[in-house]
């Protein structure tokens, strides 16, 4: 099942600005592939809203208890607040609405 993965932060706890984040940044997405093979989770796609304090990640998951786990793993959420969405292809979607 895929999800978007939001995680927000603000200025005050930048991994851009601020060494000790920084470096908590760096080795979660140094630990990503192992730990996602472990839970079970594909990373589709990742992107970053700088200015915006945003990141997110397209994945397939079995469940959001999965991506939970490893935001935690990962310790992204030492400064991000994370928002797990359930999503589909405007494809399957489009085969949901009434003809």
């Amino acid at each position: 099942m895929l999800h978007m993965v939001i995680m927000t932060h603000g200025p005050d706890t930048c991994a851009a600005v601020h060494a000790e984040i920084g470096e908590k940044a760096r080795s979660g997405m140094g630990k990503l592939a192992e730990a996602s093979k472990k839970l079970q989770v594909t990373v589709q796609g990742s992107w970053v809203d700088a200015p915006a304090h945003r990141s997110y990640l397209m994945v397939d998951a079995p469940s959001a208890h999965a991506i939970n786990e490893l935001m935690i793993e990962l310790q992204f959420f030492h400064w991000n607040t994370i928002e797990i969405h359930a999503v589909t292809t405007f494809e399957e979607a489009m085969s949901l609405a009434a003809s």
